[in-house]
């Protein structure tokens, strides 16, 4: 479980690299392309939103070890 939490940010990370290179439309070709353009508060969205994907995956993580593993109890 850990390793899927940690591989969604690889994931994410790789994708911007993968929409520049094939020119896919996508959150990481916006980003990109907004860097380019020097249009800051649109750098600051994407990646925004993709740091809140992540926070997100890794607290469902969290949430399935408690659901997953008896043995840990909330308090």
């Amino acid at each position: 479980m850990t390793v899927i939490g940690l591989q969604v940010g690889l994931l994410v990370g790789g994708a911007i690299v993968t929409e520049t290179v094939f020119a896919v439309p996508g959150v990481g070709r916006l980003i990109v392309g907004a860097i380019r353009q020097l249009d800051f508060p649109i750098v600051q969205a994407g990646v925004f939103v993709i740091a809140l994907l992540v926070v997100l995956v890794n607290f469902t993580v969290d949430l399935l070890y408690v659901y997953l593993n008896p043995q840990i109890r909330v308090r």
